[in-house]
């Protein structure tokens, strides 16, 4: 298993990995308000800041996630019950 099939499978099974998957991609979606405006004022310059920040910290708590998944789970072939049974370790 490499990172994208642990990305994958917490993204698909993780309550936690989903949360913050989502608020990541939201945080995206935020910024690219900022950079579709000509100029910004020094307000909205410090939020665009801050959101960078934010997303990045969340960027950080994923790939830990995944660095964990896969230094206990590195062997495992997502396929079958291979899958399955992740999914219930995981889930417990």
């Amino acid at each position: 298993m490499d990172y994208l099939d642990a990305r994958e499978y917490l993204g698909r099974y993780n309550q936690d990995f989903q949360e913050l998957s989502g608020k990541h991609q939201g945080y995206e979606a935020d910024l690219v308000e900022f950079t579709i405006r000509r100029h910004l004022s020094s307000t909205e310059q410090i939020q665009e800041t801050e959101l960078k920040k934010r997303k990045l910290a969340l960027k950080d708590q994923m790939q830990s996630m995944i660095k964990v998944f896969l230094s206990e789970n590195g062997r495992v072939v997502l396929s079958g019950k291979a899958v399955e049974w992740q999914k219930k370790a995981i889930l417990t």
